[in-house]
């Protein structure tokens, strides 16, 4: 007759062990995946700052183009610490 060389105990320990790993696997992989989001968010802010700033410029331009800064230059020239902006005339 074989008999086995694990205890009562060891068999509940070892289960228990089993738990934790497997919590801890999953807790790691969710971990690494919203690592991996947050890398391919970062790689799409720079481009996307570089869109924003040439269609603010864009914006501008056409602004100036169609005389509409001026008034507004007037406005808020010297507000929230900013140089007032450069038109062709200045």
């Amino acid at each position: 007759m074989l008999h086995s060389t694990t205890q009562p105990w060891e068999s509940d320990t070892v289960e228990e062990l089993w738990e934790t790993t497997k919590i801890h696997a999953a807790r790691v992989r969710q971990t690494a995946e919203h690592g991996r989001a947050l890398v391919e968010d970062l790689r799409y802010t720079p481009a996307l700052s570089q869109r924003l700033l040439q269609a603010s410029g864009a914006l501008l331009k056409r602004s100036r183009d169609q005389d509409v800064l001026p008034s507004l230059e007037t406005e808020t020239a010297g507000k929230l610490g900013r140089p007032a902006l450069k038109t062709a005339e200045s």
